[in-house]
């Protein structure tokens, strides 16, 4: 007997605390902030390529060549150029970029 009112017991417990968590979700359901701003380009933005394959601690974070966004694509990829024009094979994600902003 005592084993069944325990388990009774929780189960009513985890019913509340589902409750609680959809009570929260609709709250903010309908808010008009933004909570995760994406990062965008523009073509002619100068972009560096993230480094994914470091060896050493001190090896740089970025590859050094920088690369000509060419169009922006709503999945989140750009296709890009190099200094010479041509243009790279493979579309990059735009984690895999960063805004270059050249020295004055």
């Amino acid at each position: 007997m005592l084993g069944r009112s325990l388990g009774f017991e929780r189960l009513v417990k985890q019913v509340d605390r589902n409750l609680q968590i959809d009570d929260y979700n609709d709250l903010h359901e309908y808010d008009d902030k933004i909570l995760i701003k994406r990062k965008t380009f523009n073509p002619g933005d100068k972009v560096l390529r993230v480094r994914h394959n470091k060896h050493a601690k001190l090896d740089s974070n970025y590859k050094p060549e920088v690369l000509t966004v060419v169009s922006y694509f709503n999945d989140g990829t750009c296709q890009l150029a190099d200094a010479h024009g041509r243009l790279l094979k493979r579309r990059l994600n735009v984690a895999s970029l960063r805004q270059f902003y050249q020295r004055e």
